[in-house]
């Protein structure tokens, strides 16, 4: 819920949060059997690396990128949990971890101009292409908070305290979407960020 639309939806009047372990997350190119959850769904993210614990002092997304040792594209598999019928609540959301099952990540992208991959952060275009390279979802960097480095400050003013090595997941570029509806896997390209970076991911049935 990074965004206004979101946030309206399910009646929040601010994002929430869950937590993403380490054998959660697959590199690229990955296989996963679905369903991984009840209610599995796909969603465009990012990854931002914490460099630095004076991240905690930010103010701003360029402060905050002052302290990001990488970026790393990322496609967040959830599982919406929830049972036929049941409210798709802020509460409900944030008592099932936000949905927190499966993750799949890009290659670093290190920051080394911190004002040009600020300005590209927000800039960019997300991407979302289903197995056949069909695009599904598409939307700009802004559509997370107004910039991605944003969910580093929320976090932070929710009481989160970062330290080197963190992983944060951003949050959802446009709707989350199906596994059933992707034809077999799913591709995220970030058009604007040095290479123009993707991530991808195949699904199997479970055997």
């Amino acid at each position: 819920m990074t965004s206004a639309p979101a946030q309206e939806r399910f009646g929040a009047s601010e994002p929430v949060r869950g937590v993403l372990y380490r054998d959660m997350m697959l590199e690229s190119g990955a296989t996963v059997e679905v369903p991984w959850g009840t209610v599995p769904m796909v969603e465009a993210d990012l990854v931002l690396e914490i460099g630095d614990s004076a991240v905690n002092w930010a103010t701003s997304p360029q402060e905050v990128m002052e302290n990001i040792r990488s970026v790393r594209p990322f496609i967040e598999l959830p599982d919406l949990a929830l049972a036929s019928g049941e409210p798709m609540t802020a509460e409900t959301i944030t008592a099932m971890g936000v949905g927190a099952r499966r993750g799949v990540l890009g290659a670093e992208i290190p920051v080394e101009d911190v004002a040009a991959l600020t300005t590209a952060l927000a800039e960019m275009q997300v991407t979302l292409r289903d197995g056949a390279g069909e695009t599904v979802v598409s939307a700009p960097g802004t559509a997370v908070l107004g910039h991605p480095a944003e969910t580093v400050l929320w976090l932070h003013e929710a009481g989160v305290t970062f330290k080197a090595g963190d992983l944060v997941s951003v949050g959802s570029f446009g709707p989350l979407v199906p596994p059933s509806k992707l034809s077999g896997g799913a591709r995220v390209v970030y058009e604007g960020l040095p290479g123009d970076p993707e991530v991808s991911v195949l699904f199997a049935p479970t055997s």
